[in-house]
């Protein structure tokens, strides 16, 4: 918990109630008109929140957070594991990083964002005790690093021994300080543990000055890579390499190739590929994409390829391949041969699958409706998103994964189908409280983008609070609570008093 806070039950309600409840009386009661007009007066909490989707790990990240109604003092924002129990209480117990709403300045909260590789959810709660509600709660992943790109080339992929290698490098995104770029063998792992456990020579990425880099070659023959990665640490990153043969031939012949790929493009859409070839280009030669998981022989490579071409059937040093529906890590590879026992891999060029750049919020002018009745939805959307991204109706308490949410919702539509960004949903027969959520798509990897919370119900919702009709009788003797005395507005939840 944030901070304790006492809860007793309706069966001892007794003399630590009757103290507790004349404490609070000068702040929450006027002696004349009893039940405070401002308290009376405010308004629903409701909170909309954004923050970047993907953000580096063990750092600082800004929350913007728009806020209407009163405050509570104990309202809180916090970072939170997916597959926590959207309760409070269960929010609490995992929470990673959090502050008090009330601390919100210029629109915008500062949070650390977890060690741990993973996904997440920030989540805001109108208190802090186990009867609080969630109002507000968007996606997040964190990365190792920041989205780092690179395009790697060398002039000659056949060097000699011991001898300087030109590396044209372009780098983009945020450079991280432990960034590095080295000679690995080709067939050890692709995995930054892997690679740095064998890795030749090496230097910090950081080094890299004009575009520029002269590395020495291995002193022993054999096929190897400059990779590059976003980290020295396992969860780093590949994200480029280009092979390099160490030979001592002096007119070494066979088929060269340069490839330049985007760093992501949207599941099933055409990916642009430049590539550069020099030297024989054998009939059987062919490119295509594979998971980046999948081990480099030809073999591998073969038994697991998406989309693919022959090399001889490409014209003009351009050709676009489909990208696969799953999204994840890929590569673009290309192999001087299909024969598993003598061909080898010749280039490779990652890049990234995604289900869209979605970023949105969602809100409504009411914080609560009838059931059945028609309520208005207000919808901000930047970005690209596929034609199957849907926002409907879905009870609360429905965990915020695409799949639960598409089984549980009530009335949609596309996010197509909303112009000037307003929509008309129908609100729920049944009384309770629900989400309007947005999604980015209805398939495998699709994510919420924003959500809004609001109360279906016959009548407005009551607020918890005291009525006081003849005041606290202080003679009873046992300083009970008398029926008589106060009415009960509101409850926490069933048979729990929240003081």
């Amino acid at each position: 918990m944030k901070n304790t806070t006492v809860r007793l039950t309706a069966a001892l309600l007794s003399a630590a109630l009757a103290a507790v409840c004349i404490r609070v009386l000068p702040d929450a009661f006027s002696a004349e008109n009893g039940i405070r007009a401002d308290a009376a007066a405010a308004q629903p909490l409701t909170v909309q929140i954004a923050a970047e989707s993907v953000v580096p790990r063990a750092s600082e990240m800004t929350v913007s957070v728009q806020i209407e109604g009163e405050i509570p003092g104990k309202a809180w924002i916090g970072i939170v594991p997916v597959g926590v129990s959207h309760t409070e209480r269960d929010s609490d117990d995992h929470d990673v990083s959090w502050e008090w709403l009330r601390n919100v300045q210029d629109g915008a909260v500062t949070l650390n964002t977890p060690n741990t590789i993973g996904e997440y959810e920030i989540r805001c709660f109108d208190a802090d005790d186990g009867a609080a509600k969630e109002v507000a709660c968007i996606p997040i992943r964190t990365t190792y690093r920041g989205c780092m790109g690179a395009q790697l080339s060398v002039e000659n992929r056949y060097v000699a021994p011991g001898s300087d290698v030109e590396i044209s490098a372009s780098l983009s995104g945020e450079i991280p300080g432990d960034a590095w770029i080295g000679f690995v063998p080709s067939d050890a792992g692709h995995s930054e543990d892997e690679s740095d456990a064998v890795n030749g020579n090496w230097s910090w990425a950081k080094d890299i000055s004009d575009g520029g880099y002269v590395i020495k070659a291995p002193n022993t023959e054999g096929n190897y890579d400059i990779r590059i990665f976003d980290g020295d640490g396992n969860h780093a990153y590949e994200v480029a390499r280009v092979p390099v043969y160490v030979t001592a031939d002096e007119e070494p012949k066979g088929l060269c190739v340069d490839l330049e790929v985007p760093d992501a493009v949207f599941r099933n859409a055409e990916i642009p590929i430049r590539i550069s070839m020099t030297g024989e280009i054998s009939k059987d030669a062919w490119i295509a994409v594979i998971p980046s998981e999948v081990a480099h022989t030809e073999k591998d490579g073969d038994d697991h390829n998406g989309a693919w071409r022959r090399l001889n059937e490409i014209e003009n040093g351009e050709l676009t391949l489909t990208a696969p529906e799953q999204v994840g890590n890929y590569d673009i590879r290309v192999y001087d041969g299909e024969d598993e026992n003598t061909a080898k891999e010749i280039a490779s060029q990652p890049f990234r699958v995604i289900y869209s750049t979605m970023r949105g919020k969602v809100s409504t002018d009411e914080a609560w409706v009838k059931p059945g009745k028609d309520v208005t939805v207000r919808v901000y959307i930047t970005g690209e998103y596929p034609d199957e991204a849907w926002i409907a109706f879905v009870p609360t308490e429905i965990a915020h994964t695409e799949k639960d949410g598409d089984d549980h919702n009530g009335d949609w539509c596309r996010v197509t189908d909303i112009q000037d960004g307003v929509t008309t949903l129908r609100a729920p027969g049944e009384e309770g409280v629900y989400d309007i959520r947005m999604y980015d798509g209805e398939k495998e990897g699709a994510v919420e983008v924003a959500f809004c919370t609001l109360t279906v119900s016959k009548k407005p919702p009551v607020r918890s609070a005291f009525e006081p009709v003849s005041g606290l009788d202080l003679n009873d003797k046992k300083g009970t609570l008398k029926e008589d005395n106060y009415n009960v507005l509101g409850w926490t939840r069933e048979g729990d008093w929240a003081l």
